[in-house]
């Protein structure tokens, strides 16, 4: 699940979006569903740090 907030910032996509709604409520967030295509998978992953590395437990 992806949340995409960019496209319904614009007043004609958002509109475009409540008449596919059937015009209930306003939309202000699009969810995009579904499985990534294997073969065009897209960029890899950003190398994160060891969760020890970024977060400090204090007692």
């Amino acid at each position: 699940m992806l949340p995409l907030s960019s496209p319904v910032e614009l007043d004609f996509t958002r509109q475009a979006l409540r008449r596919i709604l059937g015009e209930v409520g306003y939309p202000y967030l699009v969810l995009r569903l579904g499985t990534s295509d294997p073969d065009h998978a897209g960029p890899a992953h950003t190398p994160r740090l060891p969760g020890e590395q970024v977060i400090e437990i204090v007692d």
